[in-house]
C-alpha cells in the first residue's frame, strides 16, 4: 500500500465527520431537556408511514370488535385497542393474535363466557362452575375473575386514591422482598411515593440516597432497577404511551432508570429515577445510555453504538457515534476536556473503520466461498440449494434466473465486479478504483487498517497538545488533522521509497523485530512467543512424526478443504479459513527472511533479558544497553527498519525510519486487534484436532472467513525455503533474576521429644519470622504474602499455620497467607512460591518459612471405627501418624527402605555410611565453635522444669566415634547399611527467608544476603526417592547457565547417608564442597523445616566466606528433588 492511498484513508475519516455536541455541562438531568426540544423539532416532519416492520393488520372481525385507543408514534401505529364488549384493553404494539382469539370468543359465546363445559345459562352458553348469579349473566369463574381485574385495573386508571394506595403496597412489598428485611411494608418509599402522587405534576427526580439506600448494602441493583421503573411507569400511567423506551445503567454501584415517551401531541415527557445525589462520573456514564436510546429509538437514526465511555486518567466522560455508512452523528461534551474529545475522536474513527471493513469483508468472502463451492458442486440443483442455505450464503434478490450452479457461478462472479460493492469499499478508500482487488488479494493488511485509524488519533493527540491555546476548541482539532493530512501530502514524495514492498517486508518481520525494538509483552502468552513455538522445530513435540512442519500443515488444509467443500457446514467452512490464514501468516513469517537466521539461543536469552526488564524503563533505552548481547536481532532492526540500533529515531516525523517505528509502536499499543496471537491459538486448536470431529463452538466466529486457497503447493517447492533445523528438547524456563534473599533466620533444632517439644510449629514458625524480619528492620506491615511450608499439622491450629505466623508476625490481616506442602522440600517450596509471586507482579515483599514439630504426631484411629461406633468388646487400633508420614503407601515402602535400594544400586557399603555419619557430627561440631552458625540462628525461651532457660543450641548433635556406629543393627534390611547412626534424626524446628523484588531492595534501603538465580523440581522413582537432587541441581545449573564447577557451596539435604553418598557419586562432585558444616545427620531434619534451614545456611555462608555462588538441594518423598541456586548478593 502506498504512501498516497495511506493519506487518501487519513484525510477521508478525518474530515467525514458531522459533530452534535451539547453545550452545556452534563451534571444533572438538564440534559434531557434539550433532547426533548430536539425530539419535538424532528416531530414535526416525521411522516406517518403506512408500512413499517411493525404495522398492524387487524381483521375485521377484531375491529368489529375492539375500538382503538391511541393512534400515536413516529410511525402512526396503534398502541392500545379497548373491547367494547368487557372494556378489556391489549396492547397491539406486540401482534393481535391475542385480540383476534378474545374476539373470536366474543363471536362465538356473546355474553363473554369461555368454550369449556359445565353448566350452560338462559342463553345456552356453557360455563365452567360459578353460582347461579354468574351463570345467570352468562359468566363462568375464569371470567368473573378476569372482569374483577379490568374493573381494579380501570379504578387505578381513573381513581388517583385507589392507584396511590394500591402503588403503595405493592411497591412496599416489592422492596421489602428486595432487601430482605421483614419491616412495615411501604416504609422505605412511603414519603417519596406521596411526593410524586401529590405532585400537579410528574415530577422528574426522585432523590436516589433514601431509595438505594439498602439496596445498595445487599447490591441488589438490577432488583432496584425494575423497583425504578415501576415507580416511573405507575406514576404516569393515565398516559398513553407510544414509545415506552426505558434504559438502566449501574456505575461503581450507582443505578439509574430513564422512562421516555411521546404523547398523542407529540409532546417529550421523561422520568429519571436515581440521578440526584449521585457523582458526575456517574451522570456522564448514564446519560451515554440515555443518549443512545433517544437518538436510535426515538428519533430512528439507527445503525451502531461505537462507543460508550472514554476514560481519560482519573475521570470519564461520555462520547458516542452511531455507524451507517460512515460515521454519521458523534455525541461529545465540549465543556469535559478537549483533550477527552480528541481521544474519542480517534476512538470512533478507529471503531467505525474497523467495524466498516469488517461487514465489507464479510459480503465479499460470503460471495467467495459461495463461488468456490459453486465450482466444486456436483450434486443437483435442489441438494445443492439445500446446503448453501445452510451455509447461509443465498442472495436471492442478487441471484436472477437461477437454473443451475453454472448460472449462480456466472452472476456471483459479476456480483464480485459490480461497480455497486466498489461503491462501498470506496466509502472508506475515497476513489482508489483497485481498492477492493488489493484488499481481497491481501495486499492491504488489516493490521495496517487498525493502524491508520490509531495513527489518526495520535495525529489530533500531538496536535492539541502542540496548541498554545489551554482549551482546544472541537474544530480546532480538526483543522489540525486536516493540517496534518496535508503535511502528509506534501512529504509523500520524500517518502516514496517506502513501497508496499518495503511495508509487506516490515509486517512480515514484525513479530520478530517488536520484542527487540519494544521489549513488549514477552510472556509466554505473547503472540511472539506462541508463534516462535509453532515456527522453531525447538518448540514441538520430541517426536518426529508429530513435528511442526510446513508439509504437516498443508496435508491438513488439504483435507479440511475437502471437508469443507463437499460438508458444507457453517463451522467446517471457518476452520478451514482460519487454517488457510493461519498457514498463510506462518509461511510469511517462517519463510520470508531467509537471510536472517536468527539463533533459537539468542531468542531465548531476550526472552529471559525482556522478562526482568523493569517495565517502567524507557524501552529503547534498554534495548541501547543490551543489542550488544544480541546481535541477530539488531541487525534485523538496522537492515530491515532502517532504525539505528543504538539511538532513538530522529528528524522528520514522516521520515521512513520514524514512520517504521511508528507502525511498531501503534502495532504494539493496540495488541487486542492485532490478530496474530489469535492466528497461533487456532494453529494450536487445529494440529491438536486434526482427525477429530470437530465442536461447532471450537473457534471464534467473529472473524469472517477467507478464501480457501485455489491449489496447495508442497514443503519441497517452495523457493528459498530456510534449512530445517534438527529437532531439540524444549527449552527450560528463564533464569530468575531480580529477587533477593534480605534476611534469613531459624530456631535451634531440637530432639525428639525434646527442649520444643511443647511448643507447635506454628509457634516456632512465627518466632522465626519475628527475627527475620528484625534482621531485616523492617516494618512487618509492609510484607505482601506469606508462604509457610509445613509437611503433617501436629497442633490443633495445624490447618491454620500459614495465617496464624502471617498475624502473629505482624503481618497485616488484608494480606494473604499460603500453606505449602512438598514433603522434605516444603521449605525450599515457600522461597519458589514467595519468589513466584514477585515475578508476577503481585507482591514485592514475600515472607516465606517452613516449620516442623515431629514430637507432637498424634496417634490416630484411621477410618471410621472411633467416629461412628464400633461393636461391643472391639479394640481401637491406634497408629503412629509419623510412621505412616514416613512411608510412600504408593509403593508401600518406607524411607528408610528407598536408601537400601540406593545403596544396592550404587554399590554404597556400611563402612561407607558409617564414615560419612561420623563426618557428619565433627564438621558440626567444627563449623558451631567457629560460630558458624550464629548469624542464622534465633535462640529462644523454652521451659526446663519450673524454669525457663535460653535454647540457642542445635540439640541433635552429639560426639560419636566409627567403632560405636558399627555396633549399630540395620533398621530397614538384615545386613543393610541404613542405621540411627547414618540417618537424619526426627526433631523439631522452624525457619523463616524474607525476600524482595529489586525494586523493594532499593526503594527500602534493605542490604541483601543472596539472589536467587535459579531453581528445579524433578521427578524421579519413587522406590529410589532420595536420587532427586541429581535431576534437580543439574536442571537448576542448565537454567542459570552454570556448571557445576562454578559453584562454591554445595548443601545436599542429609536424609540418609546412602542417599547422600549415591548423589555425590552420580553428580561427580567433590565431596569436600558439599555440607562443609555438617548436615540432618548432625541437626535433625524436621521435615518443612530443613529447606528453610539449608537456604539461610546457605546465604549467610556466602556472605561469611565472600564466595560467589552456591546450591541447596533435597530429596523429597514420593519420589522428587528441588534445588535452588544463589549468588552472592555482595
Amino acid at each position: 500500500m502506498s504512501p498516497a492511498m495511506h493519506i487518501k484513508l487519513l484525510q477521508l475519516v478525518a474530515v467525514d465527520v458531522n459533530w452534535v455536541h451539547l453545550e452545556t455541562p452534563i451534571e444533572g438531568p438538564s440534559k434531557i431537556e434539550t433532547i426533548g426540544e430536539l425530539a419535538a423539532k424532528r416531530a414535526e416532519g416525521i411522516p406517518f408511514e403506512e408500512e413499517t416492520a411493525r404495522k398492524k393488520k387487524l381483521t375485521s372481525v377484531v375491529w368489529e370488535t375492539f375500538t382503538p385507543l391511541s393512534s400515536t408514534g413516529r410511525d402512526g401505529l396503534i398502541d392500545s385497542a379497548k373491547c367494547t364488549v368487557c372494556n378489556k384493553v391489549f396492547s397491539t404494539r406486540h401482534g393481535t393474535s391475542s385480540m383476534m382469539r378474545h374476539a373470536k370468543r366474543h363471536n362465538e359465546f356473546p355474553n363473554g363466557t369461555t368454550a369449556k363445559k359445565g353448566k350452560k345459562n338462559a342463553n345456552g352458553a356453557t360455563v365452567n362452575g360459578g353460582n347461579a348469579a354468574s351463570a345467570a349473566a352468562g359468566m363462568g369463574k375464569k371470567a368473573t375473575a378476569g372482569m374483577k381485574k379490568e374493573i381494579i385495573v380501570a379504578q387505578m386508571e381513573e381513581h388517583t386514591g385507589v392507584k396511590r394506595q394500591r402503588l403503595r403496597n405493592l411497591m412496599g412489598s416489592l422492596i421489602e422482598w428486595i432487601v430482605e428485611d421483614r419491616q412495615d411494608p411501604g416504609v422505605i418509599l412511603h414519603d417519596k411515593f406521596l411526593e410524586i402522587m401529590a405532585a400537579a405534576g410528574v415530577k422528574p427526580l426522585i432523590p436516589a440516597v433514601d431509595v438505594m439506600q439498602k439496596a445498595m448494602e445487599r447490591k441488589y441493583y438490577a432488583l432496584f432497577t425494575r423497583v425504578g421503573e415501576y415507580i416511573a411507569r405507575s406514576a404516569v400511567g393515565r398516559i398513553t404511551f407510544s414509545c415506552d423506551t426505558w434504559s438502566q445503567s449501574v456505575y461503581k454501584g450507582y443505578m439509574g432508570i430513564h422512562l421516555h415517551w411521546v404523547n398523542a401531541e407529540w409532546e417529550y415527557k421523561s422520568i429519571q429515577v436515581g440521578l440526584e445525589g449521585c457523582p458526575p462520573e456517574f451522570n456522564a456514564y448514564f446519560m451515554s445510555d440515555l443518549l443512545y436510546n433517544v437518538l436510535q429509538n426515538n428519533w430512528g437514526l439507527g445503525g451502531k453504538l461505537l462507543c460508550g465511555v472514554t476514560p481519560m486518567g482519573n475521570e470519564s466522560a461520555v462520547g458516542m457515534g452511531f455507524l451507517r455508512e460512515k460515521i454519521k452523528v458523534l455525541v461529545g461534551i465540549d465543556s469535559i476536556s478537549p483533550d477527552w474529545n480528541v481521544t474519542c475522536l480517534g476512538h470512533l474513527i478507529h471503531v467505525g473503520v474497523h467495524a466498516a471493513l469488517k461487514e465489507i469483508r464479510h459480503e465479499i468472502v460470503k460471495l467467495r466461498s459461495l463461488l468456490s463451492l459453486l465450482k466444486s458442486a456436483t450434486e443437483s440443483q435442489e441438494h445443492f440449494a439445500l446446503r448453501t442455505t445452510e451455509m447461509g450464503l443465498q442472495y436471492p434478490d442478487q441471484l436472477p434466473n437461477m437454473d443451475s450452479p453454472k448460472n449462480w457461478t456466472t452472476t456471483i462472479t459479476m456480483i464480485l465486479e459490480s461497480a455497486k460493492l466498489k461503491e462501498s469499499i470506496n466509502t472508506l478508500y475515497a476513489d482508489i478504483s483497485n481498492g477492493m482487488n488489493a484488499f481481497l488479494l491481501g495486499e492491504i493488511e488489516w493490521d495496517l487498517l487498525v493502524w491508520v485509524a490509531t495513527f489518526l488519533q495520535k495525529c489530533i493527540e500531538m496536535a492539541t497538545c502542540q496548541s498554545p491555546q489551554k482549551h482546544v476548541s472541537l474544530s480546532t482539532s480538526l483543522n489540525a488533522c486536516k493540517a496534518i493530512v496535508g503535511l502528509c501530502e506534501s512529504t509523500a514524495a520524500s517518502a516514496s521509497d517506502f513501497t508496499a514492498s518495503a511495508f509487506n517486508k516490515i509486517q512480515t518481520v514484525c513479530l520478530k523485530v517488536k520484542t527487540s525494538l519494544e521489549a513488549y509483552h514477552t510472556e509466554q502468552s505473547s503472540p511472539f512467543f506462541r508463534l516462535a513455538k509453532i515456527l522453531d522445530p525447538r518448540f514441538a513435540n520430541e517426536s518426529p512424526d508429530k513435528a511442526v512442519n510446513k508439509t504437516f500443515l498443508r496435508e491438513m488444509l488439504r483435507k479440511n478443504l475437502y471437508d469443507s467443500l463437499s460438508d458444507g457446514r457453517q463451522d467446517a467452512r471457518h476452520d478451514v479459513s482460519v487454517a488457510y490464514s493461519t498457514f498463510e501468516k506462518l509461511l510469511d513469517i517462517g519463510e520470508g527472511i531467509p537471510d536472517y537466521a536468527i539463533d533459537g539461543d539468542e531468542v531465548d536469552r531476550f526472552f529471559d533479558a525482556t522478562l526482568i526488564r523493569d517495565k517502567k524503563s524507557d524501552p529503547f533505552l534498554w534495548w541501547k544497553s543490551n543489542e550488544t548481547r544480541f546481535p541477530a536481532l539488531a541487525k534485523l532492526a538496522r537492515d530491515v527498519l532502517s532504525i539505528p540500533a543504538t539511538a532513538v529515531p530522529s528528524g522528520a516525523v514522516f521520515t521512513r525510519a520514524s514512520y517504521a517505528r511508528a507502525l511498531n509502536t501503534s502495532v504494539m499499543e493496540t495488541n487486542k486487534l492485532f490478530k496474530f496471537n489469535e492466528l497461533a491459538r487456532s494453529w494450536q486448536i487445529e494440529r491438536q484436532n486434526f482427525g477429530r470431529k470437530r465442536r461447532r463452538d471450537s473457534f471464534d466466529y467473529s472473524e469472517p472467513p477467507l478464501e480457501p486457497p485455489a491449489k496447495l503447493t508442497s514443503y519441497e517447492e517452495i523457493p528459498n525455503k530456510p534449512p530445517r533445523a534438527p529437532p531439540s528438547p524444549k527449552p527450560l524456563t528463564m533464569v530468575l533474576k531480580n529477587v533477593y534473599i534480605v534476611a534469613a533466620k531459624r530456631t535451634p533444632f531440637g530432639n525428639f521429644g525434646g527442649k520444643l517439644k511443647d511448643i507447635t510449629a506454628t509457634d516456632l514458625c512465627a518466632h522465626a519470622a519475628k527475627a527475620t524480619l528484625a534482621a531485616a528492620k523492617l516494618d512487618p506491615t509492609l510484607v505482601d504474602t506469606v508462604q509457610v511450608g509445613n509437611v503433617a499439622p501436629t497442633s490443633p491450629d495445624g490447618a491454620y499455620i500459614a495465617r496464624h505466623v502471617q498475624l502473629k508476625a505482624g503481618v497485616p490481616q488484608d494480606k494473604p497467607a499460603l500453606t505449602i506442602n512438598r514433603l522434605c522440600g516444603s521449605g525450599f517450596q515457600s522461597v519458589v512460591g514467595g519468589m513466584h509471586e514477585i515475578l508476577l507482579g503481585e507482591a514485592e515483599i514475600a515472607l516465606c518459612g517452613g516449620a516442623e514439630n515431629m514430637s507432637q504426631s498424634p496417634l490416630a484411629v484411621y477410618g471410621n471405627q472411633a467416629r461412628f461406633g464400633v461393636g461391643l468388646g472391639a479394640g481401637l487400633n491406634l497408629q503412629d501418624t509419623l510412621w505412616s508420614a514416613l512411608t510412600d503407601s504408593y509403593v508401600k515402602t518406607p524411607m528408610g527402605m528407598t536408601a537400601e535400594n540406593l545403596a544396592d544400586k550404587y554399590g554404597i557399603t556400611r563402612e561407607q555410611c558409617d564414615t560419612f555419619g561420623v563426618r557428619s557430627q565433627t564438621r558440626w561440631a567444627e563449623a558451631q565453635a567457629a560460630g558458624h552458625f550464629d548469624a542464622e540462628l534465633a535462640p529462644l525461651e523454652v521451659k526446663a522444669g519450673r524454669k525457663t532457660e535460653m535454647f540457642s543450641v542445635d540439640e541433635s548433635p552429639r560426639t560419636v566415634d566409627l567403632a560405636k556406629l558399627a555396633k549399630l543393627k540395620p533398621v530397614f534390611k538384615k545386613d543393610g547399611v541404613v542405621t540411627a547412626g547414618n540417618a537424619s534424626g526426627i526433631s523439631d524446628g522452624a525457619g523463616a527467608v524474607l525476600l524482595a523484588s529489586e525494586e523493594a531492595v532499593k526503594k527500602h534501603g534493605l542490604k541483601p544476603l543472596a539472589r536467587v538465580v535459579s531453581y528445579q523440581v524433578s521427578g524421579v522413582d519413587p522406590t529410589i526417592m532420595g536420587i532427586g537432587p541429581v535431576p534437580a541441581i543439574n536442571g537448576a545449573l542448565k537454567r542459570a547457565g552454570l556448571k557445576k564447577t562454578d559453584i562454591d557451596i554445595y548443601d545436599i539435604n542429609e536424609a540418609f547417608a546412602s542417599q547422600w553418598l549415591s548423589c555425590i557419586k552420580e553428580l561427580e562432585l567433590d565431596p569436600e564442597l558439599v555440607n562443609q558444616c555438617g548436615g540432618a545427620i548432625a541437626l535433625g531434619h524436621p521435615l518443612g523445616a530443613s529447606g528453610s534451614r539449608i537456604t539461610a545456611h546457605l546465604a549467610h555462608a556466602l556472605q561469611r566466606t565472600g564466595k560467589k555462588y552456591a546450591v541447596g538441594s533435597a530429596c523429597i518423598g514420593g519420589g522428587q528433588g528441588i534445588a535452588l541456586v544463589l549468588e552472592n548478593a555482595s
